[in-house]
């Protein structure tokens, strides 16, 4: 395992209040506050002499519209990752 990988990893975790679990050689499961809803974040990075990349997958639990999130509001969250910041980089799948 790489130090650097480590080193972002324990960042997170100081930084964010975050915890995590290592899954393989460089991919890690984050588990948040929103992680007991169901919701799951990982991170697979590739490394390179001098590039670190990060991919980052994030699987939608349930949401509780009662606690101030509408619908609305997640639909325009993945339009604005999907059509604006990250543009081709953002693919969004939905099964019920």
């Amino acid at each position: 395992m790489n130090q650097k990988i480590i080193n972002i990893m324990e960042t997170l975790k100081n930084e964010f209040k975050i915890h995590y679990q290592q899954q393989g050689d460089n991919k890690f499961e984050v588990q948040t506050a929103i992680y007991e809803a169901g919701h799951r974040t990982f991170f697979q990075f590739e490394l390179s002499s001098d590039t670190i990349r990060c991919e980052t997958v994030h699987i939608v639990g349930y949401i509780n519209t009662e606690k101030g999130i509408s619908n609305d509001d997640l639909l325009n969250l993945l339009r604005e990752n999907y059509f604006g910041r990250f543009g081709d980089q953002a693919h969004i799948l939905a099964l019920k």
